[in-house]
C-alpha cells in the first residue's frame, strides 16, 4: 500500500491577525508547518508528500523543510489555491501514480502526535475512508442557519436573537479532525462531481460522504487541536514548549481533562536596551539586520545595530548569561564591525547548546530616522532567521522631540525577550 500525504498550507490565517500566512507563524521557535514536518519525521513510514502554499510562499516553505528534515527528497512543494477544497484538488495531480492511499492535513493542527498518522494509515488497509474525531465537550444548540449568520456578526456578548432553538444531545455528536484518510480514486472522484456541481465542502469527509456512505470513525487526540484565533497560539506554545522539552504526550481518552499549563516548562524573561549616536557623514546604516543606504550609520566597534544588541542582552538575560558585553567582550578584534545578525546567531547557538530554546522577542525602536514601518516585516524576519525561526515583534515610538533621540543624535532600542529551558 502506498501512501501519500497531502499537507495544506495555503490559508492566509486572517483570523490570526499574522502578516504572515498561518503556516509560517511562530510557535516555539519553529513555524507551524516545521511542527508538522517534525512529528512526520517521527514515523517509520515512507510517505510520499505534498505541501500546497499561498502563491509567493514556495521557497520560504523549501527553506523550512531543509531547516526541519535536512532534504527535500520525497517532498513537493506546490502553490494552493484559493479555497481549501481548490488546494485539495490541486494537490492531488503531483502525487506519483504508484500512490493508492491519500491522508489529507491541515498545517493548522500542527501538534497531531504521529500516533494517529499511523492509526489512520493502518485503517485505511481494510477502509476507503478513515476520520479521526474527538469527542465535543459543551453543550450543542442548533439554530436557524439565516439567523445565525446574522447574530453571530454582532460580536461576542451581544444578544442573540433567533426564532428558534434546539437542545441537542452531545452525545450523538463528534468534532472532525485530520489527518483524513482516503482511497486516492474515491477522493479524486469526489473532487471531479464537486467540481461538476459548483459545491463547497467544510472538508473532505463531508465532500467523499456525498458518493460513500460507509466511513471509518477513530478516536482523534487533544493534542491535535486546530490555530485558527490568537488565543489558540497560547496553546500552540504550551504543546510546543511540552515537546521540546521532551515530555511525551500520551494519547489522550476523551474522557480526560486537557493537558494542565502548570505541567509546562514557564518562559524565562530578559530585557535588554541599547543606544548608540549617528557618525556624521557616514553610511550606510545597519539596523534590525537590514542595511539602510542613504541613512547615517551608528558609531560602534561593530556595525552598530541597536535592534540586534538589544534583543542579544535581552536573551542573555533571559537565560542569566550576562549580557552582550560580557560574553563577546568590548572592543575585541574578532568582533571589528561585526554584523547583528553574528551577534543573534552567536547568542543563539549558545542558548542551544545550554538547553535554552527561544520563544519571542518584542522590540521597541526608539527613533525619528528611518521610518521603520517601511520594512518592518523584513526586519522581522532577518532577525527571526538567526533565532531559528522565533518570534519577533518590532515597533517604534519617537520622543516627541524630547531629549538627545528626539533631537535625532541616534538610534535606542528596548527588546523583551521569551525563553524556556528544554
Amino acid at each position: 500500500m502506498a501512501v501519500g500525504l497531502l499537507l495544506l498550507a495555503a490559508g492566509v490565517g486572517s483570523r490570526l491577525s499574522s502578516s504572515l500566512p498561518k503556516a509560517f507563524v511562530s510557535v516555539g521557535g519553529l513555524d507551524l508547518i516545521q511542527w508538522c514536518l517534525k512529528n512526520l519525521g517521527q514515523l517509520r513510514t515512507a510517505l510520499e508528500v505534498v505541501v500546497t502554499v499561498p502563491k509567493g510562499f514556495v521557497e520560504l516553505c523549501e527553506r523550512n523543510v531543509l531547516q526541519s528534515l535536512g532534504t527535500l527528497e520525497k517532498i513537493k512543494i506546490v502553490t494552493g489555491g484559493a479555497t481549501r477544497q481548490d488546494s485539495v484538488g490541486l494537490g492531488i495531480r503531483y502525487f506519483s501514480a504508484r500512490i493508492t492511499k491519500l491522508l489529507v492535513h491541515d498545517v493548522a493542527r500542527a501538534f497531531t502526535p504521529p500516533e494517529i498518522y499511523l492509526s489512520v494509515i493502518k485503517q485505511l488497509e481494510t477502509s476507503k475512508a478513515v476520520i479521526p474525531v474527538i469527542a465535543i465537550v459543551d453543550s450543542i444548540k442548533k439554530v436557524n442557519m439565516q439567523d445565525a449568520y446574522r447574530e453571530v456578526a454582532r460580536g461576542p456578548g451581544e444578544p442573540f436573537h433567533t426564532k428558534s432553538v434546539l437542545h441537542l444531545d452531545r452525545r450523538e455528536f463528534f468534532s472532525a479532525q485530520t489527518p483524513q484518510g482516503f482511497d486516492r480514486a474515491l477522493l479524486e472522484a469526489a473532487h471531479e462531481r464537486s467540481v461538476a456541481s459548483n459545491e463547497q465542502f467544510a472538508d473532505d469527509s463531508v465532500m467523499v460522504a456525498q458518493i460513500e456512505k460507509d466511513i471509518t470513525l477513530i478516536n482523534g487526540h487533544e493534542a491535535s487541536f486546530k490555530v485558527t484565533n490568537p488565543c489558540d497560539l497560547q496553546r500552540a506554545e504550551f504543546a510546543a514548549s511540552s515537546l521540546l522539552s521532551k515530555s511525551n504526550v500520551s494519547p489522550v481518552n476523551i474522557s480526560q481533562p486537557p493537558i494542565s499549563a502548570l505541567s509546562m516548562p514557564l518562559p524565562l524573561i530578559g530585557v535588554g536596551i541599547d543606544f548608540h549616536k549617528f557618525i556624521l557623514d557616514e553610511s550606510p546604516l545597519f539596523l534590525a539586520c537590514l542595511e539602510w543606504k542613504n541613512y547615517r550609520r551608528l558609531q560602534g566597534h561593530s556595525d552598530g545595530d541597536v535592534v540586534a544588541h538589544a534583543c542579544t542582552t535581552a536573551l542573555l538575560s533571559a537565560a542569566n548569561m550576562g549580557d552582550i558585553g560580557s560574553v563577546f567582550g568590548v572592543d575585541l578584534a574578532a568582533t571589528k564591525d561585526a554584523s547583528g545578525a553574528y551577534f543573534l546567531e552567536s547568542t543563539n547557538r549558545l542558548l542551544a547548546t545550554n538547553g535554552f530554546c527561544v520563544l519571542n522577542i518584542a522590540v521597541q525602536v526608539i527613533s525619528n530616522t528611518p521610518r521603520l514601518a517601511d520594512r518592518r516585516v523584513e526586519a522581522e524576519h532577518a532577525i527571526s532567521d538567526c533565532l531559528s525561526g522565533a518570534r519577533i515583534s518590532l515597533s517604534s515610538v519617537t520622543t516627541d522631540g524630547m531629549g538627545f533621540l528626539g533631537r535625532g543624535e541616534g538610534i535606542g532600542a528596548i527588546a523583551v525577550a521569551q525563553i524556556y529551558h528544554r
